[in-house]
């Protein structure tokens, strides 16, 4: 059986993406806040802190989905993807969102009273 060039390359190139997938499953990233509490405005330092406290969290993705365990005791599941370096997680139940970028930095959105309020900081892999 004879493969072409572009059948080797198709084979090749699956493959590669298979282990890139597989590899971040069971994957967990710990995250930390910059601040303390949740801003307004994270664009001028911490424009309108809030009196909101932050938490560090962990993410734990899984085969089927993404787990996110945050210090005080609440938890999302989600299915979040990782797209380009980037995962955003999306809480089922409200407009609430965390995105991890390619860099492994992190905000996180939350509304309160119809108001936006954000945390940012860095996360490590395990």
């Amino acid at each position: 059986m004879r493969i072409t060039s572009g059948l080797c390359y198709f084979i090749v190139t699956g493959f590669l993406l298979g282990a890139s997938v597989l590899s971040a499953v069971g994957e967990t990233i710990r995250c930390e806040p910059a601040y303390s509490v949740f801003c307004q405005n994270v664009h001028i330092g911490c424009a309108g802190r809030t009196s909101l406290h932050t938490e560090g969290f962990s993410v734990i993705v899984a085969a089927n989905g993404v787990d996110v365990i945050f210090d005080g005791g609440e938890k999302w599941t989600a299915h979040a993807p990782e797209r380009e370096g980037e995962r955003v997680i999306r809480k089922s139940d409200s407009r609430d969102w965390i995105r991890i970028d390619h860099k492994d930095s992190f905000s996180h959105r939350i509304y309160r009273k119809n108001i936006a309020l954000i945390a940012y900081g860095k996360c490590a892999r395990d």
